[in-house]
């Protein structure tokens, strides 16, 4: 799947549960639990491969389902920006011909830090927990995952 594309629809067909909950997902797909069908759908703002869980609720018991999704940047699309190296122990460069600002955002959305970068290849440091992290661009929304190890 290539980013910023819409993907298609990854769909599933229940029996008797009330609802589904949705973890790992890349940013921009999104779940959706209605009667008897789950469909995950969207456009993905972020590359990278992402190990997804749907678990049921309701119904007989607790089931889940497992699946992938990767995304890549593909011929025709532009990247903007990259990140090097990804995963990282903390210190990682952005390159960005144009520069901008851009922000560190935690797995929960919560902005940590953010960077207004005016040369071509910037070394970034940060001090932060094992995990992922995503970096965004604010003008143009364009996000990557950033994984610190």
């Amino acid at each position: 799947m290539c980013i910023n594309t819409p993907i298609t629809n990854i769909t599933y067909t229940t029996t008797g549960a009330t609802g589904a909950m949705f973890r790992g997902l890349p940013a921009g797909i999104t779940g959706n639990f209605e009667g008897d069908n789950i469909t995950i759908s969207g456009i993905p703002t972020v590359s990278g491969t992402f190990n997804y869980t749907i678990t049921l609720t309701g119904g007989c018991g607790k089931t889940t389902a497992m699946g992938n999704i990767t995304v890549i940047g593909c011929p025709g699309i532009e990247v903007p920006w990259y990140i090097f190296p990804n995963p990282t122990t903390g210190i990682f460069i952005l390159q960005s011909e144009k520069g901008g600002v851009f922000e560190l955002i935690d797995i929960s959305g919560k902005v940590i830090q953010t960077y207004n970068v005016q040369n071509p290849a910037e070394q970034i440091q940060v001090d932060l927990p094992c995990g992922v992290y995503f970096i965004r661009e604010t003008k143009s929304g364009y996000t990557q995952k950033l994984v610190i190890e």
